[in-house]
């Protein structure tokens, strides 16, 4: 995602601003989800379950705008992460990042459900039947029942399989496990697929499949509400 050019501010509940970076940004059947970073010791301590404010500055902004979420994770590694979720009055905002997205994501369409082949390249283990819930040119979201996380857990690379409307055979790439989320009573998996989109006619194919969902979400004015599950 390029957004060198806009600048996002998040106010605590002093009214102090702290700079950070997009990490993500996504639309799902909850709302618009964003994950923002900062440098540790950098950005503000925020508690899960209250409302933040988000300023959008730069770039595609003519003018600050701003938009209330609500922050619903934060993970402490590197950086400090927040994850916010936002209502319909956001989406306008969070749609023109989402346009920004150097590898935007897609969901298959309503009602079509398709199942992608998971194998670990770190053991001898069978593959795994596994619903395709987005897909990039650089990853995958993948869920799997939680009864298999135990058998999954030691999994680090992995194979995907993806049996793509419109071709022959399954597009096959190799990557790593980026995340786990639960779900409800399901995991997904982020899988970040292995570099090599600009020699690898593979990535051709799901490029062209990548952008054809595209262009159908926004001939429906849909792609704004993408039914997206990563978390």
């Amino acid at each position: 995602m390029d957004t060198s050019t806009i600048r996002i501010s998040l106010q605590d509940e002093r009214s102090d601003r702290f700079v950070g970076r997009v990490d993500d940004v996504w639309f799902g059947a909850d709302g618009a989800s964003m994950s923002i970073a900062f440098d540790l010791r950098e950005g503000p301590t925020l508690s899960l379950g209250r409302a933040a404010q988000v300023c959008f500055e730069g770039g595609p902004f003519e003018q600050e705008v701003q938009a209330a979420g609500l922050i619903v994770a934060r993970s402490e590694s590197d950086q400090d992460r927040y994850q916010l979720r936002f209502g319909e009055a956001a989406y306008p905002a969070i749609g023109v990042l989402f346009e920004t997205r150097s590898d935007p994501r897609v969901t298959p369409p309503v009602g079509q459900k398709i199942t992608a082949a998971l194998r670990s390249l770190d053991t001898s283990a069978k593959a795994t039947a596994a619903e395709l819930i987005d897909l990039s040119c650089g990853g995958a979201a993948l869920a799997l029942p939680l009864a298999q996380e135990r058998s999954l857990a030691s999994f680090q690379r992995v194979r995907v399989a993806l049996p793509l409307p419109g071709l022959a055979e399954p597009l096959v790439f190799d990557g790593g496990i980026r995340h786990r989320t639960l779900r409800d009573s399901r995991v997904i998996y982020g899988v970040q697929f292995d570099p090599g989109r600009d020699t690898d006619p593979r990535f051709a194919q799901l490029g062209r499949y990548v952008q054809s969902r595209l262009g159908e979400l926004r001939a429906a004015g849909s792609f704004l509400h993408l039914p997206s599950e990563r978390a």
